[in-house]
């Protein structure tokens, strides 16, 4: 049946009859697990209510596409119109993996479409001639490795789909999803053969989507389609809407909901002589705040060396036997690099020195999974003997009072502070730094995590000397807050347990002069380059022990709270830096 346009005012539409629950189920969880791949968490991955932009697409497709008597056939239009037909799956299937290729697609040579990473030639067992082969064997004890194959240059799209095709074949549709890329990954280019078939049974002369719901909002409104989303969150229903050719109109109460919308239509959603622009400005940025860096002089050691993380833990006194020990919930430093961290007792100076250690295997990795920070106690061992244990709110003092609020013995910060003063409960220290360097031979970079020697220390201290020098001209500037923490359900947290009254205290020495160096120098084109710094960098990001084969640092907004760390990762300058690109990912 083939639909004239002005016959759909009355016409119930597509969703009010069908939707493919099942299939925007399996896309919208992919595009939840893309984490920092999708589209809009480049501004920031902090708001946590974000909806799928393809169950969005979904949605405002389904309202203005009219239902006909011939549901079989809406719902093939819908799918094609969603990149979810078997045309578009094949082709976003492009970037299933050459591995998955061979195992999916029986008798493939690889020999003849496939070059060999010099490096998996040199693994034992290697044959470039059949499947049989492949995983090849690793090292001793290591698991097997699949060998590094690159497509052959000559060939082009036109010779690889019929094999990815091959591979997709009998594959269920999750199966497919799970190898393809996503709809908005792939652009246009998945819709250039359906507009016959779209215009056909809708009675419509779209060549484009954007063009299909203008002329979809005229027939059933008289107008292209408007929609409103009062409170908009970061923006992801006004964005898909604006991006599918609607009219939109978005606010919110919460002005980072309001921040977040803006970027998304004038900064991921810029158009390309603005995006370079934008690209521009942010390198710019990141250029001028590394060249102050630089000539600091506190992140190289001076052998060819740069930092590329810095691994700091809290120091407290043991009230049981007047050890002063650092708190560090695991000893495991890097699970890929087989790396630990050692506590040296010092009898004499009643405190423990923290050595640096790879060792040999995943066993010695294990035993050290256990550090001193166990089930909210700290627990230590001088002697190897004799266990002291104390819970760590004990230390802090923690009590109830006669109105039955929580209090203990911390020390509130103060405007100027940024470090802990001598005297308080928690004390912070610098106890690991991974350094990087590159390859003498080949691309890439070595990595290397060290002890922290008297150079480093000359080094913090020379960043802390810096920070206090600087700080009130900073704050009456505005380049640090000077902003008080308002209690609040998630906002007592840092200063119930560390006594951080001040929002900068939530970052250290080396964290607070990055970020001032970028928020002196951002402009309205970067401006989101600050915000990922922040959420990338602070006291409250982790580091990942498993992530990146070396580790990783996490951003602050994880989850939802504003936890306190006993240990956690800074981040180098270049890295913290690399979070104002847009396309850092």
């Amino acid at each position: 049946m083939k639909l004239a346009p002005h016959s759909w005012k009355d016409r119930p539409s597509l969703i009010e009859s069908l939707f493919p629950v099942q299939k925007l189920s399996v896309e919208s969880y992919k595009e939840q697990m893309a984490g920092q791949g999708k589209t809009l968490t480049a501004l920031g991955s902090f708001w946590k209510g974000r909806k799928p932009l393809i169950l969005n697409k979904a949605c405002v497709l389904g309202a203005l596409l009219p239902s006909t008597e011939n549901p079989l056939r809406d719902l093939e239009i819908f799918e094609m119109l969603m990149g979810m037909d078997e045309e578009a799956l094949q082709i976003r299937g492009a970037t299933v993996s050459i591995e998955t290729l061979l195992e999916k697609v029986p008798g493939l040579e690889v020999s003849r479409y496939f070059d060999v990473h010099p490096s998996t030639a040199e693994l034992p067992g290697f044959s470039p001639f059949s499947l049989k082969d492949f995983p090849l064997a690793g090292k001793e004890g290591s698991k097997p490795k699949f060998p590094k194959l690159s497509w052959k240059e000559r060939f082009d799209w036109s010779e690889k789909y019929p094999i990815y095709k091959k591979a997709m074949k009998d594959a269920g549709y999750s199966d497919k999803v799970r190898m393809a890329s996503r709809p908005e990954e792939v652009g246009d280019r998945l819709f250039d053969s359906i507009w016959e078939k779209v215009n056909e049974h809708l009675g419509t002369s779209a060549s484009s989507i954007p063009e299909l719901v203008e002329e979809m909002g005229v027939a059933r409104y008289g107008h292209r389609p408007r929609v409103a989303d009062v409170f908009c969150g970061s923006g992801q229903i006004p964005f898909e809407a604006a991006r599918l050719g609607c009219d939109v109109y978005a606010s919110d109460l919460n002005p980072i909901a309001c921040m977040l919308t803006w970027g998304a239509f004038h900064i991921v959603g810029a158009g390309e002589e603005d995006r370079k622009k934008i690209e521009e400005s942010q390198k710019e940025l990141v250029e001028k705040v590394q060249k102050e860096i630089d000539a600091l002089d506190i992140e190289n050691d001076g052998q060819g060396w740069k930092a590329k993380a810095f691994l700091y833990c809290v120091e407290v006194i043991c009230p049981e036997s007047g050890w002063k020990v650092p708190l560090i919930p695991s000893l495991i430093i890097s699970k890929g690099y087989r790396v630990i961290a050692k506590l040296v007792p010092d009898p004499r100076k009643k405190k423990y020195g923290i050595e640096i250690v790879y060792v040999q295997t995943d066993e010695e990795v294990e035993t050290a999974s256990l550090g001193t920070v166990r089930d909210g106690d700290l627990v230590h061992s001088p002697d190897g003997i004799t266990e002291y244990r104390t819970k760590i709110s004990s230390i802090r003092g923690d009590h109830t009072d006669s109105e039955g609020n929580t209090r203990n013995k911390l020390r509130l910060w103060e405007k100027e502070d940024f470090v802990p003063r001598e005297g308080d409960i928690f004390q912070e220290r610098l106890y690991c730094i991974q350094w990087m360097k590159k390859k003498l031979k080949g691309k890439g970079d070595e990595y290397e995590f060290r002890s922290v020697t008297e150079e480093d220390l000359r080094r913090e201290e020379k960043v802390i000397h810096y920070v206090k020098e600087h700080l009130p001209e900073w704050q009456e500037k505005g380049y640090v807050p000077d902003m008080k923490i308002e209690p609040g359900d998630k906002t007592d947290e840092p200063i119930r347990t560390r006594g951080w009254t001040y929002w900068h205290h939530l970052f250290n020495a080396r964290q607070l002069l990055i970020d001032s160096f970028v928020n002196k120098m951002i402009s309205n084109y970067n401006s989101f380059g600050l915000f990922q710094v922040l959420n990338w960098n602070s006291r409250l990001s982790p580091w990942n022990i498993g992530s990146g084969g070396g580790g990783s640092i996490q951003d602050t907004f994880y989850n939802q709270a504003l936890n306190t760390l006993n240990s956690y990762g800074c981040r180098a300058s270049w890295l913290a830096l690399k979070q104002v690109l847009l396309n850092n990912n």
